[in-house]
């Protein structure tokens, strides 16, 4: 049970990197659509001085405009994605607190453990079963004849 409590802590880190990622990326597009409004208060400042012809700002309100929209679009999307990385990781924190509390015996079957852990064991081949975890994540193991 250690060797898959282990699996699930690795699995946890992937978990975790990813979260970073798009949380970095998350801010990115928080900094780049403040650019955005600063850029589109100046230009507005600049029309209502009569520094800018208001027909010629016209592209860069719309350009500014669409950039943003699409900004607000992505970061909806990664902030979906990352709310399901963190329900993954708590769902394998879980999982390997689980394995934690039983010893290190292979050769003793506990189905109460298992039965906490493993949502399907599919028979691959002779020599291969797939085995799917609550959580969804799956891990292909080889066996002895």
């Amino acid at each position: 049970m250690i060797v898959i409590a282990r699996l699930a802590d690795t699995n946890i880190g992937c978990v975790l990197s990813e979260e970073d990622e798009l949380g970095q990326a998350i801010t990115n597009m928080q900094n780049r659509i403040q650019e955005i409004e600063k850029t589109r208060d100046n230009l507005v400042n600049l029309v209502t001085t009569g520094a800018v012809d208001i027909e010629s700002s016209d592209d860069k309100f719309k350009a500014l405009n669409d950039e943003e929209k699409y900004l607000r679009d992505q970061m909806e999307q990664l902030k979906i994605k990352a709310q399901t990385k963190t329900d993954l990781r708590l769902m394998l924190k879980t999982i390997s607190d689980e394995l934690e509390n039983y010893d290190d015996s292979i050769i003793k079957y506990n189905e109460t453990a298992v039965r906490k852990v493993v949502e399907c064991v599919k028979v691959v081949s002779k020599t291969e079963i797939e085995i799917t975890f609550k959580g969804g994540f799956d891990m292909t193991v080889e066996v002895e004849k």
